[in-house]
């Protein structure tokens, strides 16, 4: 004698799910704490405060132009630099710079940038708070 029996109920009474899902190292994650308190007159007040975390990558150092070195983006495809915004320069950066062989033509190919001194690019690690569409660096800081 055979017998079907059904069980009716909540699956994860039995199983846990663990999903991870990977944040990209380009895009910046926000955080937000938030606390409610029931204010005197019976309507809830929120205080809130945002902490932004930064991202910390490789760019290339291609240019100075006052206290400021020039970021860009290689490309390993063609081996092109693409524009990634301005950072202001440091002690350790600027030995760097020194020891860089400059250069008569732009690093970055098509660049209308203005007088900036170009060098032989070298790769230096940068911390920033998130990038615009157009791929240039928000808050840029050398490390």
């Amino acid at each position: 004698m055979a017998s079907t029996a059904f069980v009716v109920g909540d699956i994860s009474y039995f199983w846990k799910f663990k999903v991870q899902v990977p944040l990209p190292s380009s895009s910046p994650v926000e955080f937000e704490k938030s606390d409610g308190h029931a204010g005197s007159s019976g309507t809830a007040t929120f205080e809130s405060s945002i902490r932004k975390s930064k991202t910390t990558r490789t760019f290339s150092v291609v240019g100075t132009s006052g206290g400021e070195v020039v970021l860009a983006d290689h490309s390993i495809i063609d081996g092109s630099y693409k524009y990634a915004g301005r950072a202001l320069i440091n002690a350790f950066v600027q030995e760097k710079v020194k020891q860089a062989q400059p250069r008569t033509e732009p690093t970055i190919s098509g660049s209308n940038l203005t007088g900036v001194q170009w060098i032989d690019p070298f790769t230096w690690e940068v911390e920033y708070l998130k990038r615009e569409d157009n791929g240039v660096l928000v808050d840029p800081m050398l490390k």
